[in-house]
């Protein structure tokens, strides 16, 4: 009866270890890199709308992607709000994106563990496939790369289909430093140099309120 009750404690003591785990915050330096799969591709159509690197922002369920010299220029995630707000070059619009609404279909997802090295951690990965909303193809896949070094609560992302973020930060339980999108002509990737823990201020996820907002689904 003895071991039945220290067992107990043990497994209580690990859950409470697991629900108190410090999350990260801070930021992440990325750099972007356009793979093409065929010829004559033009790359700087991507490069144009999303630059060639960019700043990962995180603290408790908020994002924010800052891209440098690009169309896009910030894209900002609210879990709170379970909505991203895309701020582009264009001076008076925001668009807005209901992030509870799914963007693709899941075909399948895998996790795989140790598959590589980044900035000397080693990394497994989660492999999205998709394909089109009522449609048979083309097929695409994202893929994101962790390690359990930058824990993430996952409950922040709860209903938040769009990106399939309630999926990925589930398993992941981390953030990413590696992103792959891969479709049939071209792979983009997202590749972190640095990685910083740092006290993120709440106004870093704000936005110009004034601008016409326009939801884009």
């Amino acid at each position: 009866m003895k071991y039945i009750f220290l067992l107990l404690i043990l497994l209580n003591f690990e859950s409470y270890s697991q629900d108190t785990k410090k999350e990260f915050e801070g930021y992440i330096e990325f750099e972007h890199k356009v793979i093409p799969h065929v010829e004559n591709y033009n790359v700087n159509y991507d490069y144009g709308g999303i630059g060639k690197s960019s700043r990962y922002t995180y603290s408790k369920g908020k994002i924010k992607f800052e891209n440098r010299e690009s169309y896009f220029v910030k894209d900002i995630f609210l879990s709170s709000e379970k909505s991203n707000y895309f701020i582009t070059q264009n001076p008076d619009t925001i668009m807005l994106l209901d992030a509870t609404k799914l963007d693709a279909e899941l075909i399948e997802f895998e996790i795989e563990p140790n598959v590589d090295t980044i900035l000397n951690m080693s990394c497994s990965r989660i492999t999205i496939k998709l394909k089109p909303i009522g449609k048979a193809g083309p097929v695409s896949y994202r893929r994101y790369y962790f390690s359990d070094e930058y824990y993430v609560n996952p409950e922040y992302f709860t209903d938040c289909k769009g990106s399939f973020y309630d999926i990925i930060y589930k398993e992941i339980k981390s953030i990413p430093l590696r992103i792959e999108y891969e479709w049939p002509n071209r792979t983009v990737v997202w590749q972190a140099i640095e990685v910083k823990n740092t006290k993120i201020e709440d106004a870093e996820f704000s936005y110009d309120k004034s601008k016409t907002i326009i939801k884009i689904n």
